[in-house]
């Protein structure tokens, strides 16, 4: 499997750039702000500014979508890569963080679980919290079953 590393090395930024357009599109077209870029990571926030009902359900349209759009560009350009998407839901943080170098941001507990979940994730797969699953379901809380 290519790394990222190894195509830059090989003059290849448009294998990195083309797939980080399609990852940003995907999350527009599904209402989401792109909120930062991380190496060849992205982090979007979803039900902000303005708030949606079915901010969950659009965040995981979303990824689907980037997976999908990957999985083209992957084939027309011969390519062995593949991108692991994170989702959690809940309430963050969001304004200009820091003192000497000012950054809109989300920040919180949501965004490192976030973070976790996506590294967790492998390539072509996109894993979700029980907050996710369970907001897709209609419940407000995950609900726990115990064997009795």
């Amino acid at each position: 499997m290519a790394q990222p590393q190894a195509l830059l090395c090989k003059g290849c930024w448009q294998n990195l750039h083309v797939p980080m357009v399609l990852r940003a599109a995907a999350v527009w077209d599904h209402d989401g702000l792109l909120n930062k870029t991380i190496g060849d990571a992205v982090m979007a926030v979803f039900n902000f500014p303005i708030k949606q009902d079915d901010h969950a359900r659009q965040a995981l349209l979303a990824a689907r979508e980037i997976q999908q759009r990957l999985a083209v560009r992957k084939k027309e350009a011969g390519l062995e890569f593949g991108v692991g998407v994170g989702l959690q839901t809940g309430e963050v943080s969001f304004g200009e963080f820091g003192r000497s170098h000012r950054d809109l941001t989300a920040i919180g507990t949501v965004v490192n679980t976030a973070a976790r979940v996506q590294a967790a994730a492998k390539p072509g797969e996109i894993l979700v919290t029980d907050a996710i699953r369970a907001e897709l379901k209609g419940f407000d809380k995950p609900v726990m079953l115990y064997q009795a």
